[in-house]
């Protein structure tokens, strides 16, 4: 009795201890491991995603994906989702900080936009480099520190889109738009950050918008193919609503560019803005630095800005500009671009926001290098080159940008070096 009485100890010993062990291996697995160290440091739950086994490339073992329980459930939105390191059966780092700052630039500026556009406010948010604080006013803050220290870099920036539902029926909801943009844009000056943000506002027409997606969606019934693939699943979503508050209060941010395309494009008013003080380093050729100081400067995509009259300046690469009459709210005459150093390179004339007539290009030095004629923004009519001594080296026509008949090049004599017959 006593050895089986023995025995049956032992072995309810061991039973014990390999259930420890088993025990301990599930709750030391790096799943569990991320879960709840996140849980536990951020004190809200989370879901895994996927996990990856990187020993044999990265100084990890493990690299795993990881999103805020609340974004997983429904329709799973990645623009929520982060990456998590884990060493040693430890997190050596988590993009949680990111996560969390999109969600307080979301909590900033929606009571602002709610109340110049109303309740159907889009938002996506999102940020350059890593962040350090989950307030959205204090990482600003911080990533000032940077640009007063090099203004030209652009990585400390907060890039966002907004989409508005409204009614743009006529231009005198384009003008209303115009404004309350305006007003949203001297708020954002209000707050400080202006110089550190790039905006995209998109003005959608809700009842177009809404058409559309009813027609294709048959109402509440089969959800089309062109939505199952922006959602990259086809299951769950066979109830898809048609109404643009469901989708603002559902749909992933993460995809909302990709249904706008489809569904509101139509009638659309787009406006991209930069503060001029980011613009001047993002310069390629010839372009005019907004300053936003009234509402007038909304333009629109396709509308021409309506300068002040005088002068306006351009910014062109490498620190050159250009100096332009404005006449009638328009360019209307002599315009001159400059190299950082203050020397005439170009010459032009223009009428109404088009170059005609003579143009001239010039070596720092101010010695003639060519000169030709402009039509309507077009190179049309005869043009000549010159050598550093002001001998002509070739000459010829142009016709709407092309050239067109007899073209020749010169030797340092003046006698012809080669004569050609061109066809656009």
């Amino acid at each position: 009795m006593k050895i089986k009485k023995i025995a049956f100890i032992s072995l309810s010993l061991i039973l014990i201890i390999v259930s420890f062990i088993t025990y301990q291996k599930v709750s030391s697995s790096p799943e569990k491991i991320v879960l709840k160290t996140l849980t536990k440091k951020y004190n809200r739950k989370f879901s895994l995603l996927f996990m990856y086994d990187v020993r044999r490339e990265y100084p990890f073992d493990y690299i795993a994906y990881v999103i805020p329980k609340e974004y997983s459930e429904g329709w799973y939105d990645d623009y929520y989702s982060f990456g998590v390191s884990i060493k040693d059966n430890k997190i050596s780092e988590d993009g949680y900080m990111n996560i969390a700052l999109k969600e307080s630039a979301n909590s900033f500026f929606l009571p602002k936009l709610k109340e110049l556009f109303g309740e159907e406010v889009f938002t996506v948010f999102n940020f350059e480099r890593d962040s350090e604080k989950i307030d959205f006013r204090e990482e600003m803050e911080r990533r000032k520190k940077f640009l007063k220290e090099d203004p030209s870099r652009l990585d400390y920036d907060l890039e966002s889109h907004i989409y508005v539902f409204g009614k743009l029926k006529d231009e005198t909801d384009k003008e209303i738009y115009r404004e309350k943009i305006f007003k949203f844009i001297e708020y954002v000056k209000e707050t400080g950050i202006f110089e550190q943000t790039h905006f995209i506002i998109d003005i959608i027409d809700k009842e177009n918008f809404e058409k559309n997606l009813y027609e294709d969606t048959k109402g509440y019934k089969i959800v089309p193919d062109a939505i199952k693939n922006i959602l990259g699943k086809s299951h769950g979503y066979e109830n898809f609503p048609k109404d643009a508050k469901t989708l603002i209060e559902k749909f992933p941010k993460s995809k909302f560019d990709k249904l706008l395309n489809i569904y509101g494009k139509t009638q659309l008013l787009s406006k991209k803005i930069i503060s001029p003080k980011k613009a001047i380093y993002l310069v390629k050729g010839r372009t005019y630095i907004n300053p936003y100081e009234k509402k007038e400067d909304i333009l629109f995509e396709g509308e021409e800005p309506k300068y002040t009259d005088g002068t306006v300046k351009e910014f062109g690469e490498d620190g050159s500009y250009y100096i332009t009459e404005v006449k009638n709210n328009k360019k209307n005459g002599a315009s001159k671009k400059y190299d950082k150093d203050g020397n005439v390179l170009w010459t032009w004339i223009y009428k109404d926001n088009l170059m005609n007539g003579e143009c001239k290009n010039y070596s720092p030095d101010g010695k003639l290098i060519s000169k030709g004629m402009y039509k309507d923004d077009m190179l049309d009519g005869p043009y000549e080159k010159y050598d550093s001594e002001g001998r002509i080296t070739a000459s010829g026509t142009y016709v709407k940008n092309y050239l067109e008949g007899e073209g020749r090049s010169y030797f340092p004599n003046g006698n012809v070096k080669m004569l050609a017959n061109y066809k656009k």
